[in-house]
């Protein structure tokens, strides 16, 4: 005959269990986040306003979540062709709204995004691009709302944990012990089910890249490659001018520099600025550019004689070409006067402007890595379309950390986001090490 359990057994159970069912309870409400009418993050782009929010953004795995997306239209010309497209790590589901309705002036339009949460816990931020025709100008706009979390059992075990020990301390915990253990065991079976998801996530990212290859070819043939065929006629005119200083040599290498401004210029103005896979590479081109025109800009001294001088570059929407520069534009002003500072600055910085930390060699030094690494995230997005990965500039990014110019105070900010970005891809594109003494 079987042994009776003792008589406090079942009340035991019942009120371990109470307290488990409160304490999850309470740890849940105050966790989520509450449902707001309020953006979770906005953009106003002239008179266009975007929004974006989630309907919630502290999620179990297999969680439905909706992310809404809004275009207010406060200008007088109909927005066409507009389009949306998500980034959102850790969730599954919609990724690209192609169809939208064009939104009329004073309309205001709103898209939802179906999206559940995967398997894999953490948090996980995400990037909403929108676009449209306005008046026949392309314009884009970029929202990041703040992170959503996914939490799978273990980590809610935490929060249970904790609101037990603050309600009971004399309760059976023989049982919790036995409970949370069935709850790790279960966490094993999840893990598998989060690599299976991971999977399914990169196979998602690789169609949205797919569609998306048209816009990003289109942005490369018009504003990417254009600037980067500048620097590359800049550097091979500097390269001659440094070797035999000849007055053709300083001539060419003064009109390419101007036309790498010209060519930035346009491509902010049409497309926003750089565009790349990862955010830490997006702020090295950024902080790289930053300082080369910080530093023409100390070095010419007037900027508004810089912008003169770029802008007389334009014939309609392209530059002019290097021999309508020799017969209009070499001797007038403000050309004559920049080009007489920009002959100073080769070796050594202007003696007038303290503050010019580099020489003209450096600022071919950093328009040097600037390519390297522009062209690299140029031709990420091909390998979805490829099926093979580009080579990463490796022996371009190890010769300019090996110069002095990498230790200059004024890369700070630089070295720490180029660390961030050799970290984030070096083993997808298998870079070995590259190791420097930060001053």
């Amino acid at each position: 005959m079987a042994t009776p359990f003792p008589s406090w057994v079942k009340p035991a159970f019942i009120s371990t269990a109470a307290v488990i069912a409160i304490a999850y309870g309470w740890s849940s409400y105050t966790q989520r986040f509450a449902l707001t009418n309020e953006p979770d993050a906005a953009k106003d782009t002239g008179a266009v306003r975007v929004e974006s929010s989630f309907s919630q953004r502290d999620l179990s795995p297999g969680d439905d979540v909706k992310l809404n997306v809004v275009i207010t239209n406060r200008s007088s010309s109909t927005l066409t062709n507009p389009w949306t497209v998500v980034e959102t790590p850790g969730l599954l589901g919609d990724r690209i709204l192609p169809r939208i309705a064009n939104v009329d002036p004073g309309e205001r339009q709103s898209n939802t995004f179906e999206l559940h949460a995967g398997r894999a816990q953490g948090q996980f931020r995400s990037r909403v691009t929108v676009g449209w025709t306005a008046n026949g100008q392309p314009v884009v706009a970029f929202l990041t709302p703040p992170t959503v979390a996914v939490r799978n059992l273990p980590a809610r075990a935490t929060w249970i944990a904790a609101a037990i020990q603050a309600l009971s301390k004399d309760l059976a915990l023989p049982i919790i012990v036995v409970i949370l253990a069935a709850i790790f065991k279960r966490a094993e079976e999840e893990e598998k089910l989060a690599r299976e998801d991971r999977q399914r996530d990169d196979d998602r990212i690789s169609e949205t890249w797919r569609l998306l290859l048209p816009r990003h070819h289109d942005n490369a043939t018009l504003f990417y490659l254009p600037l980067l065929g500048a620097i590359g006629q800049f550097r091979t005119a500097y390269a001659d001018y440094a070797k035999h200083n000849r007055s053709a040599d300083v001539r060419k290498a003064f009109f390419f520099f101007l036309l790498v401004f010209w060519r930035m210029r346009r491509l902010q103005a049409k497309i926003g600025g750089l565009h790349f896979k990862n955010r830490d590479g997006e702020k090295v081109a950024a902080l790289t550019w930053n300082i080369v025109i910080r530093q023409a800009e100390l070095t010419f001294i007037d900027r508004a004689l810089r912008d003169v001088a770029v802008d007389s570059l334009s014939a309609d929407e392209n530059p002019v070409s290097y021999a309508v520069y020799v017969k209009k534009l070499e001797y007038r002003s403000p050309h004559r006067e920049l080009r007489e500072r920009f002959i100073a600055w080769r070796t050594v910085p202007a003696a007038p402007q303290p503050h010019v930390r580099l020489t003209l060699k450096d600022i071919d030094g950093l328009l040097g890595f600037f390519y390297a690494l522009t062209s690299f995230e140029c031709n990420r997005p091909y390998e979805y379309w490829y099926g093979a990965k580009p080579d990463f500039p490796a022996e371009a990014v190890a010769s300019f950390v090996a110069q002095p110019l990498f230790l200059e105070p004024l890369l700070a900010e630089l070295r720490a986001h180029l660390r961030s970005y050799l970290d984030a891809i070096k083993d997808k594109y298998e870079i070995a090490e590259i190791t420097w003494h930060a001053p």
